[in-house]
């Protein structure tokens, strides 16, 4: 890292070498940084420290044909004075994260490890058979009468329909099914139609049918 008080960051960044890093301003946490890479290309980070290691974590590359004095970045990148900007954002932000025990890097690793289950769970799910998915539901209903409910629906409802794959049935066979259970009751149909638009719901939202 470069040595560089008394200098503005402008002039830190024209003597900026290809390969060299350097700190433009120092914040109230951290500072922000630029590296220069060997095709002259420069990146800005928010640089950091938290339990006892420096952690950059990337602001973005610095467009040579944006206003310098621009406080937001162009579609290219940033100016001097909007990355400046971030990094006090992201300055601020793990000021705060720091008094909980945590860190930008540890919140980012965790929401794209949340990404991840996420992303398994749907793909694992979408696979689900209209009988599974009525089942997987029932399992989150708190009173007995409603998981009777759902058993009275599964119990009535055509094999051929509950085996099919949730997320390709064609809900004309439903709409079948409903209009057969209306004739003797429209609450019971009501209520089925009712039941499956809130198993499909929950289905979107995978860690609520775990």
């Amino acid at each position: 890292m470069e040595n560089n008080k008394n200098k503005s960051p402008i002039e830190i960044l024209k003597r900026l070498e290809a390969g060299k890093r350097a700190t433009l301003e120092k914040l109230a946490e951290g500072s922000i940084t630029a590296f220069k890479q060997k095709n002259g290309v420069i990146n800005f980070h928010f640089r950091y420290n938290f339990e006892n290691k420096d952690f950059n974590y990337p602001i973005g590359s610095l467009d040579n044909t944006h206003k310098p004095n621009s406080i937001e970045p162009s579609k290219k990148g940033h100016s001097v004075k909007s990355a400046i900007r971030t990094a006090e954002n992201l300055s601020f932000q793990q000021k705060k994260l720091k008094l909980e025990g945590l860190s930008l890097h540890l919140v980012q690793e965790r929401e794209a490890k949340a990404k991840v289950v996420q992303k398994q769970l749907e793909e694992k799910n979408k696979n689900l058979t209209l009988n599974a998915l009525l089942l997987l539901y029932q399992k989150t209903m708190r009173t007995v009468r409603t998981r009777n409910h759902i058993s009275q629906m599964i119990g009535r409802m055509p094999q051929k329909l509950l085996e099919k794959q949730a997320n390709k049935i064609n809900f004309r066979e439903f709409d079948i099914f409903l209009k057969s259970i209306s004739k003797e009751s429209l609450a019971t149909a009501y209520g089925f139609h009712a039941s499956l638009r809130a198993a499909y719901y929950q289905a979107k939202r995978p860690t609520s049918l775990l």
